[in-house]
């Protein structure tokens, strides 16, 4: 567990590093992921040929983290397309002198950020679920699936992250000088309901037992 800790606020650190030279928090969490993929990567898998104790069926995703947090991470990352289209449908006027539209490039690029932090995010999460557990006894697999579990969802951090950022991006994008109505208003709330939405997931993750979520393998699928 000391280890865990100390490769992933080092983790976060390079985050933080990279967040002040770029500006953008996100990394901070994209640190935090790295992190504890580092810790897995730390920890050697177990011998091909040595004895073995696992879970007498497959795992997935969702033994270690709840469905709904998964589809909520999904969620996450499809407001960017929503907020590009709204930016792309949106009615506009006159641009005056001193204002600029946002290049649609630039949105296409801020999509694209929060796809991959999609995609990146659930790859990790099942590289993480499926790489081989180096326990012997029952009590090493339950102490493996508690790292485990925290490694996953660790992960899905990435993609919230990720996300947030693109959001944050393209609600500036809808505050455009030339677009005008419903468009403009969407892009002054996105962030705070963002930033709300993401404080009521965790709080609800953690009152619904989130964290002892991986529990359920044991319960279910203890070996006889």
């Amino acid at each position: 567990m000391r280890r865990r800790q100390l490769i992933v606020l080092a983790g976060v650190a390079l985050g933080l590093l990279a967040a002040a030279l770029t500006d953008s928090v996100a990394l901070i969490w994209v640190g935090l992921a790295a992190g504890a993929l580092a810790d897995q990567l730390a920890t050697p898998p177990a011998p091909a040929d040595g004895p073995r104790i696992a879970h007498q069926t497959a795992t997935g995703v969702t033994d270690y983290v709840p469905g709904w947090l998964v589809w909520v991470a999904v969620a996450a990352a499809g407001c960017a397309p929503l907020l590009a289209l709204a930016w792309s449908l949106a009615p506009r006027g006159p641009v005056p002198p001193q204002g600029a539209d946002t290049p649609g490039a630039q949105v296409a690029w801020l999509v694209a950020v929060a796809a991959g932090g999609l995609v990146a995010s659930l790859l990790l999460a099942l590289f993480l679920v499926r790489r081989r557990q180096r326990a012997a006894s029952a009590t090493d697999l339950a102490a493996d699936d508690v790292f485990r579990a925290q490694a996953v969802r660790d992960a899905l951090h990435l993609t919230a992250a990720l996300s947030a950022a693109a959001v944050f991006g393209l609600s500036t994008a809808l505050q455009d000088y030339d677009i005008t109505g419903v468009a403009r208003h969407l892009g002054g709330w996105a962030p705070p309901v963002l930033l709300v939405a993401v404080a009521v997931v965790g709080t609800v993750h953690e009152l619904t037992g989130g964290p002892r979520h991986w529990r359920r393998l044991h319960q279910i699928r203890q070996p006889a």
